[in-house]
């Protein structure tokens, strides 16, 4: 939400609206995974980032995990498949790029997002737990480095949108209040 509000006052408000389709549509991707795999949701906290879905009950451990945790980035890359043909209409190119860039932002081995509960879930398969987190979380700090500093270059050297700014910071912030 911070996100969508920095978008907001930044001076990007046309593209909040087809960000939070994008948003909406990929935790509806993780529901539709999770309902179609019998996991149960015991709760759902909106963060800046999304939503944190605690799972109850699993059927199937390691599988369900990845299949729940790539259902969002599947649901918006299809999305954007879909809208390819569409994209010469302005506001179906913003939802597109929305969901583009929601997939790929959800692609990094970040603990809290998509791509770092995927990390964890297949390191699960070989690693005792406190070697998963010991090398899920070097894969989520060594993977937000690049992206910080591309954030601090568009900040000081492009338009000055201090968007992916935050949103890095708050990423890094959230992996150090995890451990």
């Amino acid at each position: 939400m911070i996100y969508f509000v920095l978008m907001f006052f930044s001076g990007r408000g046309e593209i909040l609206l087809p960000n939070l389709a994008a948003a909406f549509l990929h935790e509806a991707g993780h529901f539709l995974a999770m309902a179609l795999t019998g996991t149960e949701v015991k709760s759902v906290l909106v963060t800046p980032f999304g939503a944190v879905i605690e799972k109850g009950r699993r059927l199937s451990g390691f599988g369900t995990d990845l299949i729940v945790s790539s259902a969002g980035i599947a649901a918006n890359l299809l999305s954007a498949l879909l809208l390819l043909p569409f994209r010469s209409d302005g506001r179906v190119a913003l939802f597109l790029l929305s969901d583009l860039v929601l997939a790929l932002l959800n692609l990094l081995p970040v603990g809290i997002l998509d791509g770092g509960e995927m990390l964890t879930a297949v390191l699960s398969l070989s690693l005792p737990p406190d070697a998963v987190r010991k090398y899920a979380g070097a894969a989520s700090f060594l993977s937000l480095i690049p992206l910080w500093c591309a954030s601090v270059y568009f900040l000081f050297f492009g338009e000055g949108d201090p968007s992916l700014f935050f949103l890095t910071v708050c990423l890094f912030l959230t992996m150090t209040r995890k451990k």
